[in-house]
């Protein structure tokens, strides 16, 4: 593909009109959890990273578990506002969000999707040729015509290895092939999602069927505490980026009307605004079992990226499983 330097088109914009906020679980806090254990897709330097983060693991393992998560990540995309699309091509700048993060300074040039008072971005994946799950609240918050689904969103793989050396990030050209609007809800989970988190889900139907895309399969696998854990998605805007290594922390139930429903779980994924709707993966199988849905800003400081100690109690950060859901997804 061509490549081009990443836009900074600011003044093309339309003007925005601010939404009145609603009290939705959206990730608010930009956080890293113990280290940064995100990888951008196609790096060169992943292999490494990732044997670094588990010395237990085999290199034949790690092999294969990235092989997996690299095929897994043809079927992720990004969902942004067509407001943020000019010329075809979204609109980006450097990331610049680091500033309480020291070993987070590598990120600084990486290429993130502007940012507006209404819709930013968020994360899906392709579960049949024509359809997307992802959080409900991501439609909910959006003008659902204006939708854009991106896939094979990545760093140009000549490139992603220089971001760490300062370097300002090349994209790969985004095509018009690569860009689908929504067609129509299919599916959603029912009921509030503030006091029936295990609802955040829906899948929305494109105008066409993807091409050259992975249909991401559900697993049936049950999820545990303290379970490994990895995510794909594109947090901020950013390029396709994997969240390396995570765990299970605690399980959570549903509380309405004071009876106990359905389950999510804490995690310690490092996760960004824009992750909502991501997948969430067993490590080192590389399974599906999971939907990012939430995190709320605790500890949130000045508006930068914030840094949780491994075992915080401020760790908010949480997916739902969705293999109840599998049946349904397959008679669509």
């Amino acid at each position: 593909m061509i490549k081009y330097p990443i836009l900074s088109l600011l003044l093309l914009l339309p003007s925005c009109v601010s939404v009145s906020t609603t009290s939705l679980p959206t990730l608010d806090v930009q956080a890293i959890i113990g280290s940064n254990d995100l990888a951008l897709y196609n790096s060169v330097d992943f292999k490494k990273k990732i044997t670094k983060l588990y010395p237990d693991l085999s290199e034949g393992t790690i092999e294969q578990a990235i092989e997996e998560l690299y095929e897994e990540g043809k079927g992720v995309c990004l969902v942004i506002n067509i407001n943020k699309i000019v010329n075809d091509q979204p609109i980006t700048k450097p990331y610049q969000h680091v500033q309480n993060l020291n070993e987070g300074q590598q990120m600084a040039s990486i290429p993130a999707i502007i940012k507006d008072e209404e819709f930013r971005s968020s994360t899906g994946f392709l579960i049949s040729e024509n359809k997307v799950l992802t959080a409900r609240h991501v439609v909910e918050r959006a003008n659902f015509d204006e939708l854009r689904f991106i896939f094979d969103y990545n760093l140009s793989s000549d490139e992603a290895s220089l971001v760490y050396n300062g370097f300002t990030g090349v994209m790969e050209e985004v095509s018009p092939e690569q860009v689908y609007k929504a067609s129509s809800i299919v599916a959603l989970g029912k009921g509030s999602v503030e006091t029936k988190l295990s609802t955040d889900w829906c899948v929305i139907e494109l105008d066409r069927p993807v091409s050259n895309a992975k249909i991401l399969e559900i697993s049936r696998k049950s999820v545990q505490k303290n379970m490994r854990l990895s995510m794909i998605g594109h947090p901020d805007g950013m390029p396709m980026t994997i969240a390396m290594k995570g765990k299970v922390l605690k399980e959570l139930r549903d509380r309405e009307g004071g009876i106990e429903g359905g389950k999510s779980y804490r995690c310690s994924l490092d996760s960004f605004h824009g992750n909502s709707g991501s997948p969430v993966f067993s490590f080192p199988e590389i399974e599906l079992i999971g939907l990012y849905v939430a995190g709320k800003k605790k500890d949130f400081k000045n508006g930068n990226l914030y840094k949780y100690p491994e075992e915080s109690e401020n760790i908010l950060q949480s997916f739902i499983p969705i293999h109840h859901l599998k049946d349904m997804i397959n008679n669509l």
